[in-house]
């Protein structure tokens, strides 16, 4: 049986790396995969769902939708619905770092597994959970580095106040220290796409985590599975990486949390390190993370979890 699926998530606003980590794996796993705006009207959603008859149902913003959408209410009898008439198993994926959830009711009629990029408790909604953070877009072999984006340490994400604040204030010291680093915020494009270009371009990626906290920073495993050596602060054990110290084989190089002069000492071991060495490092780095931690690794955690079989 050829499984089929559908994403209903804001996927004509959001450059979201779920879509598109869901959609990648599909064509790999040989899902027939589509998807439909979530700004779309009930009717036009269940429509789509009518169409498709998916055996699973994706959900993007689900519970916290956008204003132009139909209400989480109206979205979540749309699950029901697809659940009752089609036997179709629904994802929910929970991105939202906050403790407690926006949406604290039971969600079990329209809802069949729950999909957590944290480890808050979301017991209220009374569906199973799966521990699902972000992953490496699937690849097939390392990308040939592009000139446009080389450079001695690259960061893509957000730079400015807010919740980055802490990060933007590190990154903005490590840029006056005249290391080479380049900041990809956005301004010329967002890089998520690009994620396997940048990752062979630049020398070293710099993530930034947050130790005190269980969220874990995505790019843990979006750089190092496309093939980039990243420099980090906060890599889970769970996550299964070694950091590479200079002597031994590893995934990663670690940094010390809120020290430039950790990061600064990385890369010139990094330099110092004959070329075969740090060919290496990617491509343990590489190898790992698309066979453990890629989305079509996380997909298949969710048909197993959903005894089903693509």
């Amino acid at each position: 049986m050829t499984l089929r699926s559908l994403m209903i998530g804001d996927t004509d606003h959001y450059l979201s790396p779920f879509i598109h980590g869901v959609a990648a794996a599909s064509g790999r796993l040989g899902i027939l995969h589509s998807q439909v705006g979530v700004r779309n009207t009930f009717e036009l959603i269940m429509q789509r769902i009518q169409d498709v008859r998916p055996h699973l149902l994706w959900t993007h913003m689900l519970l916290w939708p956008p204003v132009e959408s139909p209400h989480a209410e109206i979205l979540l009898a749309a699950c029901k619905l697809a659940r009752h008439r089609y036997g179709t198993k629904v994802i929910i994926h929970d991105g939202d770092l906050k403790e407690a959830t926006r949406f604290p009711r039971d969600i079990s009629d329209g809802v069949d597994l729950a999909l957590l990029n944290h480890r808050h408790d979301r017991s209220v909604w009374k569906v199973p959970t799966l521990y699902w953070p972000y992953a490496c877009f699937p690849q097939d072999k390392l990308a040939p580095p592009v000139d446009a984006l080389r450079c001695r340490l690259a960061f893509a994400g957000q730079v400015g106040g807010g919740i980055y604040d802490e990060r933007s204030q590190f990154i903005r010291t490590l840029e006056g220290r005249q290391v080479g680093l380049r900041i990809f915020d956005g301004a010329g494009g967002n890089t998520l796409l690009r994620s396997a270009d940048l990752a062979a371009s630049a020398n070293a990626i710099l993530g930034f985590g947050r130790p005190d906290s269980d969220w874990v920073d995505n790019r843990v495993f979006q750089y190092p599975g496309a093939g980039a050596i990243l420099i980090h602060d906060d890599v889970p054990a769970d996550a299964d990486m070694d950091p590479w110290d200079g002597h031994t084989e590893g995934h990663y190089v670690a940094y010390e949390s809120g020290n430039p002069d950790s990061v600064i000492e990385a890369l010139d071991r990094l330099a110092g390190a004959h070329g075969m060495v740090r060919g290496t490092l990617r491509a343990r780095a590489f190898a790992h993370g698309q066979q453990h931690h890629s989305y079509t690794a996380r997909v298949k955690q969710v048909l197993a979890a959903l005894d089903l079989e693509a």
